[in-house]
């Protein structure tokens, strides 16, 4: 999921797929911007567009979390620290990143 909109971003987000992976955009870009089709087609991903959802939802989707109906935590696959950011992106970029949500903590 890409949520800043901005070209690099989603780029590297479509690459880091594996097959048939989905990638979802909520950031909005100034402009179309140019994506690795020649990836979306060989690995036959599919790319999603999401406006997100209206603050007005934000008190009911909360009282989902504070109830633990809703679980957002259980998403998270790893934590990183700031140092060890560099190979994993490298890790991306040769198709061996693990799958799942990644935390980096900054300290």
């Amino acid at each position: 999921m890409d949520a800043l909109g901005r070209e690099e971003t989603s780029a590297v987000g479509i690459l880091s797929l594996a097959p048939r992976g989905r990638h979802v955009q909520m950031g909005l870009f100034p402009n179309d911007p140019i994506i690795p089709m020649g990836a979306v087609i060989a690995k036959e991903l599919a790319i999603l567009g999401s406006h997100g959802m209206p603050a007005r939802g934000y008190e009911g989707l909360l009282d989902l979390v504070k109830s633990g109906t809703l679980m957002p935590q259980a998403l998270i696959e790893r934590r990183l620290q700031l140092h060890q950011v560099p190979e994993a992106l490298l890790s991306m970029s040769k198709d061996r990143s693990e799958m799942g949500v990644t935390i980096i903590h900054p300290c």
